[in-house]
């Protein structure tokens, strides 16, 4: 969310401002950005901030973010423009758990692989069952992106 400018663009290959003024050109490397986000009232001790380089490099706490990008030509003019940002956290969880038979002196073998092979191969087979599972772990289907079910 750098401003652009040659160095920022061949670093990241991206970037989020550009500036262009008739009479003094391309004006981009003297584009300043800061973090103008509204802190809430007094008595609230935490008020996080992002900076354009730490958002750049995905660095940033979650939060909602205002950005605020500015830059002065030579007779004094000044533009601005505004971002709002939000980032949201991604966690990754590994859960572990174990089924076993509900009677082991019923253990059939042949039943525990095809079922096991079904689990890590068939999606339609193993989402419903991680569906039912996944409120025991006070996690959501709607927020699960991937999966991997593995038989030891």
């Amino acid at each position: 969310l750098l401003p652009c400018d040659t160095e920022v663009v061949a670093s990241f290959g991206t970037c989020a401002a550009s500036a262009v003024d008739a009479t003094d050109g391309d004006l981009s490397n003297q584009i300043e950005v800061d973090d103008v986000t509204p802190c809430p009232p007094n008595g609230i001790a935490y008020c996080p901030r992002c900076t354009a380089e730490a958002a750049t490099l995905g660095a940033c706490p979650p939060g909602s973010y205002m950005l605020r990008y500015s830059v002065e030509n030579s007779d004094g003019a000044i533009a601005r423009s505004y971002l709002n940002l939000t980032v949201v956290s991604e966690a990754v969880s590994w859960i572990n758990f174990t089924m076993v038979a509900q009677d082991p002196l019923t253990f059939n073998y042949s039943f525990n692989y095809n079922y096991s092979f079904q689990l890590t191969t068939n999606y339609s087979f193993a989402a419903p069952l991680l569906v039912q599972v996944l409120p025991a772990f006070n996690l959501s289907w709607a927020k699960v992106s991937s999966y991997q079910v593995i038989v030891a």
